[in-house]
């Protein structure tokens, strides 16, 4: 929703009138009005200040790409297989060559699979940035199936978040 009609609504759902909102939010009026009707954007800490007058809190976070969105989804897929079939550890660990020399990643996932599952579904899972070119190099892409309609519902999701 965008600001100015997101302003409008916590105000109308309120049952506020202008003015009693504005006093509310520590603006005058007329700023109040040119931020609904979109002829003026209010600065982050203004648009901070006016949700919590009405009693909400802004979450600044980035947003991540469909690319990275599916990455980490069919990350979670890999990691619900591991913790169903301890066998495709295994699997991953005879994998692991083909990344060796290509992939920045192997060491890390050389550290993880003889860590043991747990460690390999924490770094699956993790929503560290750090960890996220592991993620995309992982050796698990190898050994756990992904059939087309579950890729499919997977990109589906991520184009849908």
């Amino acid at each position: 929703m965008r600001t100015r009609r997101l302003l409008r609504a916590l105000r109308t759902e309120g049952g506020l009138s202008l003015r009693a909102a504005a006093a509310a939010c520590g603006v005058d009026a007329a700023a109040l009005s040119r931020y609904e009707t979109g002829r003026k954007v209010p600065r982050s800490d203004t648009l901070e200040h006016l949700l919590q007058a009405f009693g909400f809190e802004l979450d600044v976070r980035p947003t991540r790409s469909v690319s990275a969105r599916f990455t980490d989804a069919v990350c979670e897929h890999q990691a619900q297989a591991i913790l169903e079939d301890a066998t495709l550890l295994v699997r991953a660990r005879e994998e692991l060559p083909r990344l060796e020399g290509r992939s920045a990643s192997y060491e890390g996932w050389k550290a993880l699979l003889a860590a043991g599952p747990l460690a390999c579904v924490a770094g699956l899972t993790s929503t560290s940035e750090a960890l996220r070119p592991l993620k995309a190099d992982s050796p698990f892409a190898y050994v756990v199936d992904l059939d087309e309609d579950t890729r499919q519902a997977l990109l589906e999701d991520a184009r849908a978040a």
